[in-house]
């Protein structure tokens, strides 16, 4: 047994890293050169950088050890080392964990062994880990199993024998272990950290990677990763792909999704290809720009600094994961583009958050330049979150199906759900953050949680799992005859099972959740931690479900922690942000019990989504008086045991009642009872009728009295809590409806910002008591019914007035409208008063001039935007107000102002046959993207084609771009062919266009042309063909570089403007339009009649100095000639007959080859409705 010396200046100490702030790597032992009775001075022995620093001394009095120990025997010195020994005729390799007296105790696998201090061997860790579970046998010699150490050490840093260094497992135990006995780099290792204490769990893989960066002993992960970054002048995407062991043969950045496992399981799932996508190379988001902008990293929040050393200590666990990099700041002079975000700390439920926390960066922060605005949302997969209602339907459905059946719920859960996903090499920089007092840059390397893009794509990997679990039964998974599908349910990374107690079927269903969590996420995505066991009663998605009882109810913690929350903001004269999204986190499950309560809800986040982060501003009296009705409902509410068929659709209804009113009173039919209520108005009342038109007594507003009578009628005369108690146990849990003939009046008081105080004291006594009181509109209710009919007509002809084009436009205006108006905190519905409504709109249209859409990297609106922007609002105002707006004449000279202010606008010049040849001459034929761009421009330019109708912005594209079968291929007699030998001309059939309202379309055709290079037949042919190859669906856009991959606007702006640059030009003025232009151009360029029109293609030959120069023999690179093309093409659309006349046509050509023969005629149509009808050779 170890002696404890007592503390004593010149005395020794042994210290753990953890006592000197991590100072170190490993335990050392100090000697102590001053001491008081507060602080012990002391210093490192044995270390190559020495240490001094101040220590507690009572801390350093149980830390005292002998002066034999320290400076002779050092029995501790390998405490958290890696080491190996020799037992039981095997070595053994593991880390030294402890002291057991004498004997240290060293870490295997899953055994502890006590060895003596000196039969341990210090080994570098990685080998330590590479070898834990290999069979060493004592029939390898120490000194052979000291060769292998240093080749397997070797083979990772430096390489050998003319290989270089490697991270590739097998590579580099090749020849040194068995085939059987190669340890994967998916393996998890568990260790503990030497600098902290912690336990720590990561992957092999991680720790090869880390061992061939640390090149430099001594230095931290941190700074050794840096160094080798600059050493080897690596960019951000290549350190990351070496980190993450992205290898030729391997590109997955997370070795636990298999793209071919998830191609087999998820055959029929409608998300496969993102999720095959995903897991090959990790997320590839869409960005709004390019690359982040380099700019100072903020400043972190509070939270980062208050759990400092939690924080850092998670991050180091992340960095251990493999979820996060940390490199130094400096890098940042190499690594320019990295958008930065500021880091923060949250609270984990359960843990003291100075221990632990969970680290989120703040990609929401700036407000208009963050990670999240630059996002681009129109990439994600199109999820549809259930509503947990699926649950409650669940149960009720197997009450009924399945009687005197027990009916189980189960919980499963992925284990650290939000790290399975990585992105993609080349889209980190967007997950930035730094440690300025640590000296560190930390990148996200994973989906981080409070991305704006996480919840879509780990809900289509959580929707896979459920999906599988769904399409699965007993019968399927064993020799069970239970044919009936389990039932999934997932909310992101939580699955519930609900299912009756029959045979085995509950374990069948256990056993298919988890083995489709492994199928899908992987074999270590199981939480068995947060896996429950099958029960009646379940707490699941933050409320309490119970089966036999078939009610659910909300916590009571949950109850009081939102109760809590209510109560702060209703004393505080202001609140922010913050304090309104915890509250709307704790009143989520409010609205799911109870329906009543969401307009409320959505009043409060349409509060919250109008503050900006850290503003404080005071609530309204309306948003008060919403907190008023939640802290009474969470006071005096019944939140527990509410029944479950009033979840989704309701039951049917206990009672019901018939109630109408007239000139002369209010009727109310009760016929279950055989009771009629009539009240007649007095004469005071049919006075107020009489003169409706002042009073405001009008029918909706007598049908409005009628519903606040049914207060009394549902509850009885006497308030509720004074009837009997058997009385209040009958009305409690009921479902009242109510019919009644006065549609609008009951949609007035369904609306949140119309609701009379009585409505909101009418929904607090009902569900005080869980009354459920529904009301309707009578079907079929004489010339309402039919002015209802009328409505429906009357709205569908008013929302054909404007075409679908510009409502899209005038949506957006709208939402911006909407948000300036709010910021100037006035309502977007203007008066009927045109001298108010003038002057908001004029200035709108100033702050449209001066800062556009109103973001920091918005320029300013040109006249036409602002034109498109101040009549969208007057439409609205027709729509639902049913009057005009306008400027006044003083109003509108600001317009005119705007007008003579703005800069003459630099139209697009036309794209020249130069151009066409230097754009030709850049392109690399051997790149499939490069010949569909080539493709692309060559048939945009001859067949005058604008950008919508061929290529993709982004995520977007028209209904009425072109698809494969509106391509026809054509021989010289007119009939369709299958084959390029053959083809004379092709047929291009346009559905229609955005100045094409009505959807009429066109037809092109061209023929075949001599100069091969640019001819528009051979480029469409190579397209249709190179669409086969990489689609089976013929719907898809034509322009299709790669299965998941299109053409975009940007790639060929990008090589005209780069053309342009080349051939002298300003680039600024070339675009797409350009090369439609640049035809249109050449046919005007000079007038003739029709007869005399010739092919934009001689001039190509004319200009070609160059003999037997054929480019264009590259886009015939990897066409087979022998296979046929199938043309599904649609019939050619009819296209009428236009103006032919000489001022209308015009040659594509300055001269006229002799040579050229053959004419097809290309007929398209203009702006004006006139044609241009041009031959081509």
């Amino acid at each position: 047994m170890l002696r404890r010396a007592t503390l004593q200046l010149r005395g020794y100490i042994f210290l753990q890293p953890e006592h000197v702030d991590g100072l170190t790597e490993y335990p050392f032992y100090a000697s102590v050169t001053a001491l008081t009775s507060e602080t012990a001075t002391i210093r490192s022995l044995g270390l190559d950088d020495p240490i001094t620093c101040n220590i507690d001394t009572d801390m350093a009095r149980t830390l005292t050890v002998s002066k034999v120990e320290a400076t002779r025997t050092r029995q501790r010195q390998l405490l958290r080392q890696a080491a190996w020994t020799e037992s039981a005729a095997r070595f053994w390799h593991g880390q030294v964990v402890g002291m057991d007296g004498r004997l240290a105790r060293l870490q295997l696998e899953d055994l502890v062994v006590l060895v003596k201090p000196a039969r341990l061997t210090p080994v570098a860790p990685v080998v330590a880990l590479l070898l834990f579970r290999v069979p060493l046998h004592a029939s390898m010699t120490r000194d052979g199993l000291t060769d292998m150490q240093t080749t397997i050490l070797a083979r990772i840093l430096d390489g050998t024998d003319g290989a270089p260094a490697s991270n590739d497992i097998p590579t580099i135990l090749d020849g040194l272990v068995q085939p059987s006995d190669m340890p994967a780099g998916r393996w998890t290792r568990s260790w503990i950290d030497s600098r902290t204490g912690n336990p720590c769990t990561f992957q092999l893989q991680n720790v090869v990677d880390y061992a061939r960066l640390c090149t430099e002993s001594g230095l931290s992960e941190q700074q050794a990763v840096t160094n080798y970054c600059k050493r080897l002048h690596l960019s951000l995407a290549d350190t990351v792909r070496q980190r993450r062991g992205e290898l030729g043969n391997d590109p997955r950045p997370n070795k636990g999704l298999d793209p071919y496992r998830l191609q087999f399981v998820l055959q029929g799932y409608h998300y496969t290809t993102e999720l095959v996508a995903i897991a090959r190379s990790g997320i590839v988001p869409t960005w709004k720009v390019e690359l982040p902008q380099a700019r100072t990293p903020p400043k972190n929040h509070n939270s980062a600094r208050l759990f400092k050393k939690a924080l850092l200590r998670s991050i180091r666990q992340c960095q251990a994961d493999g979820t996060y990099l940390a490199v130094s700041l400096s890098l940042l002079e190499q690594w320019k583009n990295i958008q930065c975000s500021p880091f923060g700390a949250v609270e984990k439920k359960g843990v003291n958050p100075l221990v632990e926390v969970r680290p989120i960066p703040d990609l929401s922060h700036p407000n208009t330049a963050s990670t999240n605005a630059y996002f681009d949302t129109t990439c994600l997969p199109d999820i549809n979150y259930i509503s947990v209602v699926a649950i409650a339907r669940r149960t009720e459905e197997l009450v009924r199906t399945h009687p005197g059946a027990a009916i189980n719920i189960l919980k499963g859960d992925v284990k650290r759900a939000y790290r399975h996903l990585m992105l993609h090499a080349e889209h980190v920089c967007w997950m930035g953050a730094t440690f300025p007092d640590e000296d560190a840059l930390v990148i996200d390397l994973a989906a981080p949680f409070v991305w704006s893009g996480s919840p879509a794509f780990y809900s289509a990997f959580g929707r896979a799992i459920s999906w599988l679990v769904s399409v699965n039964s007993p019968a399927s998974v064993s020799d069970s005859s239970d044919n009936e599908a389990i039932f999934g349910y997932e909310w992101v990374d939580d699955h519930i099972l609900v299912e009756p107690d029959r045979e085995s079927r509950l374990e069948l269903a256990e056993a298919t959740l988890r083995l489709s969590m492994m199928a899908v996420r992987g074999p270590d995505s199981i939480n068995d931690s947060k896996f429950s066991s099958w029960s009646t009663e379940q707490q699941a998605l933050g409320l309490i479900w119970n089966t036999v009882d078939r009610n659910v109810t909300m916590p009571p913690d949950k109850i009081q922690k939102s109760l809590d929350r209510v109560s702060v903001l209703l004393a505080s004269p202001k609140v922010n942000k913050h304090q309104l999204q915890q509250l709307i986190g704790s009143l989520r499950h409010i609205t799911t019990c109870f329906r009543s309560a969401k307009p409320f809800f959505q009043k409060l986040q349409s509060v919250c989504n109008r503050l900006r982060p850290f503003q404080s501003v005071q609530l309204s009296e309306a948003s008060r008086r919403d907190l008023r009705w939640f802290h009474y409902i969470l006071s005096h509410g019944h939140l527990d045991k509410l029944p479950l068929r009033f979840f989704g659709d309701l039951p049917k209804p206990t009672v019901n009642f018939y109630m109408d009113a007239s000139n002369t009173g209010l009727a109310v039919l009760h016929p279950a009872r055989d009771e009629l209520i009539q009240l007649q108005f007095d004469e005071e009342e049919l006075q107020l009728i009489a003169d409706a038109e002042a009073t405001g007594f009008s029918i909706n507003a007598r049908s409005r009295a009628l519903l606040h009578g049914t207060r009394s009628l549902v509850l009885g005369t006497p308030p509720a809590s004074r009837l009997p108690l058997p009385s209040r146990r009958l009305l409690e849990r009921q479902r009242i409806r109510c019919l009644m003939d006065a549609s609008s009046a009951l949609q007035q008081c369904i609306r949140p910002r119309d609701q009379p105080r009585w409505i909101k004291s009418v929904v607090i006594t009902l569900l005080t008591y869980m009354v459920c009181i529904v009301f309707f509109v009578a079907p079929g209710s004489g010339a309402r019914a039919l002015e209802a009919n009328l409505q429906g007509l009357l709205r569908q002809l008013k929302s054909s007035s404007l075409a679908k084009s510009s409502l899209k436009r005038y949506q957006s205006s709208w939402k911006q409208w909407s948000r300036w108006c709010a910021g100037m905190e006035c309502s977007p519905w203007l008066p009927n008063d045109p001298a108010v409504a003038s002057r908001q709109l004029v200035l709108f249209a100033v702050f449209c001039y001066r800062y556009g859409n109103g973001s920091s990297v918005s320029r300013g609106n040109s006249l036409q935007t602002i034109h498109s922007k101040i009549c969208a609002i007057p439409w609205y105002h027709r729509w639902e107000l049913g009057f005009n707006i306008g400027l006044l004449p003083h109003h509108a000279m600001a317009i005119k102002g705007i007008q003579r202010l703005q800069p003459s606008p630099q139209p697009r010049q036309p794209f020249t046959f130069p151009m066409f040849r230097a754009l030709h001459q850049q392109l690399n034929f051997n790149s499939a993207h490069d010949r569909v761009l080539w493709g692309a421009t060559v048939m945009g330019f001859f067949f005058l084609l604008s950008r919508s109708e061929y290529l993709r912005d982004g995520a977007y594209q028209y209904q009425f771009a072109i698809r494969r079968p509106d391509v026809c291929f054509y021989d010289r007699q007119g009939r369709r062919c299958e084959r390029k030998q053959n083809v004379h001309r092709v047929q291009i059939n346009i559905r229609g266009g955005k100045n094409d309202q009505a959807g009429v379309g066109v037809s092109r055709s061209l023929a075949t042309s001599t100069v091969s290079w640019c001819c528009p037949v051979r480029a469409v042919w190579y397209l249709v063909n190179h669409h086969h190859s990489v689609s089976h669906n013929p719907d898809e856009l034509l322009w299709k570089v790669q299965s998941d991959k299109y053409l975009q606007v940007r790639d060929v702006n990008q090589r005209i403007k780069e053309a342009a640059s080349i051939t002298g030009q300003d680039p600024h003025r070339y675009s797409t339009h350009s090369l439609r232009i640049g035809a249109i151009w050449a046919a005007l360029c000079e007038r003739k009649p029709v007869d005399h029109v010739h092919a934009a293609q001689d001039i190509v030959k004319d200009d070609d100095d160059d003999e037997g120069y054929n480019p264009m023999e590259d886009l015939d690179h990897g066409i087979d000639d022998k296979d046929g093309l199938a043309c599904a093409g649609s019939p050619p659309l009819k296209v009428a007959v236009d103006d032919t006349s000489p001022a209308r046509s015009a040659t594509l050509a300055k001269s006229v080859p002799e040579e050229a023969t053959g004419s097809t005629t290309l007929t398209t149509s203009v702006t004006d409705g006139v044609a241009v009808s041009a031959s081509f050779m």
